[in-house]
């Protein structure tokens, strides 16, 4: 028969893994464009919003600002406006000196201004202005926003720049530059800004953040807008703006930097996980596979045996390597009794016999299996029939805390039955050791059965999971008896319930899993047919209703004690009759964490 061409296990796994880089590389430099201009955007309303408000506060500290707003409208053509330190001393003192009663700046009423001569109002309004102005300058070198200053509007909609912040750098527009200064007028039209409308005719600004700042957004910056309130009254507003578009550019460098080093990341991830696979995983599955396929073609099993003795991956590998090597030799083994015994009369038999034998050897038969460990008792006995059958029975620690419990049968007799049993068994504990639910591994050991099933081969399995600390198990049944299960201070019941099928029939069959879980005390039984098959001379079948009596009559003994008590009252039913399957039992009995 011609061998299918198969891929190799590289290729399948770069493909996918090259694919997934890109898209995981696609996907993270969106994400930061995204979310870096999403933050930014948030970070710059927030500090417009917070510069809005200390600016109002500064402001509204000038108890004579209604009149100061009202005469920096009408008088700011006639206004010497100044924006050093030393000359705004200078004007303060002047000031102070024709009015030596006057307090500090902001404490001067609206009613004492009124009082002020003319000379004395322009000079006291030249100095406010010139102070607030370099505390708007300061504010603006601090949070560097694009503009910030208060205004008036008119009936118009003609809006009135009064005081305004620049930094060192920036000129006013008196001095050629671009920073508005007092008695420049912009036209305003309505719906610009949402917040600034809003405000002008009264209404409620929105309470939710998000809201409030998409309605005062443009295509280039944000906007903060708050109303400047004396006595109820609006004087005049202030206006925060901070550009927010270049976090485009910016967040489009910075994705493209961690994109080129996340693929580099990637890379060299993936190159050391692809040879790392290659080194433990793939080319000792080649050189396993090449040694069987030497072994098919000269049959020599001494040289399969040491050729795969000397794979040490310290891996499932070197198990699944150490599983051949053992099978290969019980098959030497096994052959060369056939060999033995061919010449002699009896040589079917003697076969058979020899083929049961290392199906008994495969076995775990040292009980108690782990006598250091007081979570729990375990036994299991076989009882082979005249013909070489399929039952097996293993447990194994998958870990400190887990064991797997197995008990399964192949369908049909003699060394067919028997091999397919060592291979199923060889499968599944590897499978299981690697780790996994019980569907999981016995999905996978049924797609390995089923490749080059020529013969057609089955094999019903009960397996389990039992984490050891807490009692709780997961348990899957591909085609094989119904377990039975005693609580502490119950009787023995059986469990029964829906079936998977068998393994080795069909690839990708589902394999439904059920939970369960084990109190102190409790007890399970599972089982081979060859138990409730037993005959006897009148043709009768021992049952699961006289199996369930048995073990209920004997279920206060050990599990060794309740075993051999099943096994004599079968033994008893039977009587003399030959029996032709096997009769493979299992109890594992929980205690708890504590023993």
């Amino acid at each position: 028969m011609e061998k299918k061409k198969v891929k190799g296990i590289l290729p399948q796994i770069r493909r996918p893994m090259i694919i997934y880089v890109v898209l995981i590389v696609v996907v993270m430099s969106l994400f930061l464009i995204y979310y870096n201009t999403f933050m930014y955007i948030i970070n710059s309303f927030q500090n417009v919003e917070k510069l809005s408000r200390e600016a109002v506060d500064l402001l509204e500290d000038y108890h004579a600002l209604k009149h100061l707003c009202v005469y920096w409208d009408e008088h700011a053509g006639e206004m010497n406006l100044c924006y050093e330190e030393d000359a705004l001393l200078a004007k303060e003192t002047q000031l102070r000196v024709g009015l030596p009663e006057m307090g500090n700046l902001q404490m001067v009423s609206n009613e004492e201004f009124d009082h002020f001569t003319d000379a004395e109002k322009k000079l006291f309004a030249e100095v406010s202005y010139g102070w607030l102005c370099e505390q708007f300058d300061r504010m603006k070198r601090n949070y560097d926003p694009v503009f910030i200053f208060s205004f008036t509007i008119r009936e118009d909609n003609v809006l009135h720049f009064q005081v305004t912040g620049a930094k060192d750098e920036e000129k006013r527009i008196s001095e050629g530059g671009e920073i508005f200064e007092l008695g420049y007028d912009v036209n305003y039209v309505e719906g610009t800004y949402s917040t600034l409308d809003k405000y002008r005719a009264g209404e409620p600004q929105a309470e939710d953040f998000i809201e409030r700042m998409l309605e005062s957004m443009d295509e280039e910056r944000v906007h903060a807008y708050l109303p400047v309130v004396m006595d109820g009254e609006t004087i005049c507003y202030v206006g925060v703006a901070e550009e927010w578009r270049m976090l485009l550019t910016d967040g489009v460098v910075v994705s493209a930097v961690v994109t080129a080093f996340s693929v580099i990341g990637f890379m060299i991830l993936g190159s050391w996980v692809i040879n790392k696979i290659r080194r433990l995983v793939i080319v000792p599955l080649y050189q396993t596979q090449e040694i069987i396929h030497n072994y098919e073609n000269n049959k020599s099993a001494k040289e399969a045996v040491e050729a795969l003795q000397k794979i040490r991956t310290d891996n499932e590998t070197e198990e699944l390597a150490g599983s051949f090597s053992g099978m290969v030799g019980e098959l030497e083994r096994y052959i060369e009794n056939v060999r033995k015994v061919t010449a002699e009369k009896d040589r079917i038999e003697t076969e058979l016999n020899v083929a049961a034998k290392i199906q008994a050897d495969l076995l775990p038969r040292i009980f108690p299996p782990y006598p250091d460990r007081k979570e729990f008792e375990l036994y299991a006995i076989m009882d082979p029939a005249k013909e070489v059958g399929g039952d097996f029975y293993d447990f194994f620690l998958i870990d400190d805390d887990h064991i797997g419990l197995v008990i399964a049968d192949v369908a049909g007799k003699g060394v067919p039955a028997a091999l397919f049993m060592v291979i199923s068994r060889t499968m599944l504990k590897n499978r299981a050791q690697v780790g996994g639910s019980p569907a999981e591994i016995l999905a996978d050991v049924n797609d390995q059965l089923c490749e080059g099933n020529e013969e057609e081969m089955f094999v019903t399995v009960w397996f389990a999971i039992i984490e050891l600390s807490t009692g709780k198990g997961v348990s899957v049944n591909a085609g094989h008896e119904h377990p039975i299960l005693k609580r502490k201070n119950g009787d023995y019941e059986m469990i029964t319930y829906r079936h998977g099928m068998a393994l080795a029939i069909m690839q990708g069959i589902p394999i439904p899993e059920r939970e369960f879980v084990l109190e102190p005390g409790d007890r399970i039984f599972v089982y081979t047919d060859g138990a409730p098959e037993a005959n006897n001379a009148n043709n009768e079948l021992y049952g699961t209703d006289r199996l369930l009596m048995a073990l209920n009559q004997a279920a206060d003994q050990p599990s060794r004690e309740l075993m051999q008590s099943v096994r004599a009252s079968i033994d008893a039913f039977a009587g003399d009759m030959e029996q032709f399957d096997d009769t493979t039992m299992l109890e594992f009995r929980y205690f708890g964490p504590q023993g």
